[in-house]
């Protein structure tokens, strides 16, 4: 049984104590100590059930958040493909490709830097670069601005 459902139940269970103890309370003479009995659990009841209700708050708010982040993701996938001529992937739209192995190691988009050449007196090579894995692509003519 999932969190969520446990708690529901726990909760249900709870406002069913609450409404059994208020209709005995209903049913009391009301200058008894079973009245004053009566309330008290019932007052205990209703205190467990607004804890209860607030974890399942939380754990809601916590459910709906991973909703938002998987549905991002889901759209990332959708407009994130991979070019096998450029071996870089592209976004639509968007005219700097991303680092391939930063997104198929870790999930992660990163922007590729475009370098006119490809170091110290060398002949000029333009190619993309990525500043956390510090891969090189040098078929990445789609999007350069050679």
């Amino acid at each position: 049984m999932s969190v969520t459902l446990a708690a529901g139940v726990t909760l249900i269970d709870f406002l069913n104590k609450s409404l059994e103890t208020l209709k005995l309370v209903q049913q009391d003479n009301p200058d008894s100590s079973e009245l004053q009995l009566h309330l008290a659990t019932l007052t205990q009841q209703l205190s467990l059930t607004m804890v209860e209700a607030a974890q399942l708050q939380g754990i809601l708010a916590q459910k709906n958040e991973e909703i938002r982040q998987l549905k991002q993701q889901l759209e990332q996938k959708i407009t994130v493909k991979y070019d096998s001529e450029t071996e870089v992937y592209w976004s639509e739209g968007d005219d700097t490709p991303y680092c391939t192995k930063c997104y198929e190691r870790d999930g992660k988009l990163v922007h590729l830097r475009f370098y006119k050449n490809s170091g110290w007196g060398e002949t000029p090579r333009p190619h993309h670069n990525c500043s956390v894995c510090n891969a090189s692509y040098y078929k990445t003519h789609k999007g350069a601005n050679i």
